[in-house]
């Protein structure tokens, strides 16, 4: 009796790097990284919260005549003049911050109180617009 011979058993086929896209550009020089880095350390202490830092690093300065991260990561003057516009941009905030004298607890309580009463104010007068429009469309459809 002969015994039917079983396929010999293939190794699967590598895979390799199918699903990894090639990148078209080149990666970043590490002089490049360096500069990227502490244009975001940078940013990041002057704004402290992520969104004011990715809209200042994106956005187009016209006193850099460019954006910001792209400036910094080409050259080390365009990191340094990137750096020195946040540095403009800190004291600017404090010369504003030191001009207005700190509010009382009395005059704080005082503005809130006043805006509370500008919004209800302002609510009221939008509930009786809408009461007198209901009252209209009720009054024409009625008839």
């Amino acid at each position: 009796m002969s015994t039917p011979q079983e396929p010999e058993a293939k190794p699967a086929a590598r895979r390799g790097m199918a699903f990894r896209k090639s990148s078209r550009t080149a990666l970043p020089t590490p002089e490049q990284s360096r500069r990227q880095a502490s244009v975001l350390q940078s940013a990041w202490r002057h704004f402290g919260e992520p969104g004011p830092v990715i809209a200042f690093l994106n956005a187009r300065h016209a006193v850099l005549e460019g954006q910001p991260l792209h400036l910094a990561v080409e050259s080390d003057d365009g990191l340094v003049r990137v750096e020195a516009l946040l540095n403009e941009m800190a004291k600017k905030a404090q010369r504003v911050r030191r001009k207005r004298p700190p509010e009382s607890d009395a005059e704080r309580s005082h503005r809130l109180t006043q805006d509370e009463l500008s919004r209800i104010e302002n609510s009221a007068a939008e509930e009786r617009a809408l009461d007198a429009a209901v009252r209209r469309s009720i009054g024409l459809h009625g008839a």
